[in-house]
């Protein structure tokens, strides 16, 4: 499994980065399985496995791999790339690898009971033996094998290392043009999950709150931070007599910088008002928002422009 690659695309928040490292282990719709921060990061890491089986350069590494192996060649690759990232972890991160695999081992350790439970069983071997043993070719070998003996039907896997042996320069070459743009990816991702997260925090709070101080407290107790997604002033307004919290927020990505302003007035006064930026809609759009919750939104939207007029 390739944890570090996935570990290190988390950006610097925690519970993103244990959602991400447990990503292969967790199955099926999460509702309300894992806190919030800790499913984005799963959404996270599925989001990247999805960019990694578009991409023309990690499809490339595949296609150099013998057939023999058939539909495994992924997971080799998946591994072969986190061995190219041992070897060459310098160029990938200002923290050495040793540190960063202590930090990050204490970051899981105090997350524990979140993971699932055959995966708290292997964190020990994962940062112990595993991970540090990427960066040989050895190593490599000694994860096919065991991955071999747990896949239940009969499968090329041990032995797999001499692939990286026999294509070691191309697959290594693949390595560094595929980084540079799954990096950007995931930091895009975290970026414009932000934006997301704060309209879906106030949309969903109205429910049980009005517009005041715990609101605003709980917008700021859920709401995830990343380097690049930066949450503004929040205050609270009053329009005729009905009192709403006003928020910016601005998420800086590969593509420019998007800037988010979200009104939320509580269902408790008796009227629904939403409003966004612009901006919002190339958001949503890049995550994939989920039909019922745009169809949802939009709703709410379609409803507010409707009072708007009534009042009128």
């Amino acid at each position: 499994m390739n944890f570090l690659f996935h570990m290190l695309l988390s950006g610097d928040d925690d519970q993103i980065l244990v959602g991400n490292f447990m990503g292969d282990f967790v199955k099926g719709p999460l509702t309300e399985r894992f806190p919030v921060r800790i499913r984005h990061g799963i959404h996270l890491h599925r989001r990247i496995d999805s960019f990694s089986s578009r991409s023309e350069l990690f499809q490339q590494s595949r296609r150099r791999i013998d057939p023999y192996y058939g539909l495994y060649r992924g997971v080799m690759i998946d591994l072969f790339y986190d061995h190219f990232l041992v070897k060459e972890w310098n160029c990938w991160s200002d923290e050495p690898l040793g540190d960063y695999l202590l930090r990050t081992r204490a970051v899981i350790t105090k997350h524990n009971n979140e993971l699932p439970e055959r995966m708290q069983k292997l964190v020990p071997y994962i940062f112990e033996e595993l991970l540090p043993s990427y960066g040989e070719v050895s190593g490599i070998g000694t994860a096919f094998e065991r991955m071999s003996r747990r896949v239940t039907r009969s499968n090329p896997l041990a032995g797999g290392e001499v692939e990286l042996e026999r294509h070691f320069y191309d697959l290594r070459s693949d390595f560094r043009g595929f980084m540079p743009l799954v990096r950007c990816f995931a930091e895009e991702t975290v970026a414009a999950s932000a934006a997301l997260c704060l309209f879906l925090i106030i949309f969903f709070s109205t429910y049980a709150y009005a517009a005041n101080a715990d609101l605003v407290a709980e917008i700021k107790d859920r709401l995830y931070f990343s380097s690049s997604a930066n949450i503004g002033k929040i205050t609270q307004r009053q329009y005729k007599g009905i009192s709403y919290a006003c928020v910016t927020v601005t998420a800086k990505t590969g593509y420019g910088k998007y800037r988010t302003s979200v009104k939320m007035a509580s269902k408790e006064n008796g009227l629904w008002s939403c409003q966004t930026g612009d901006s919002f809609d190339s958001m949503s759009a890049c995550l994939n928002f989920t039909k019922d919750a745009y169809d949802e939104w939009q709703g709410l939207k379609a409803s507010t422009m409707k009072n708007d007029k009534e009042q009128k």
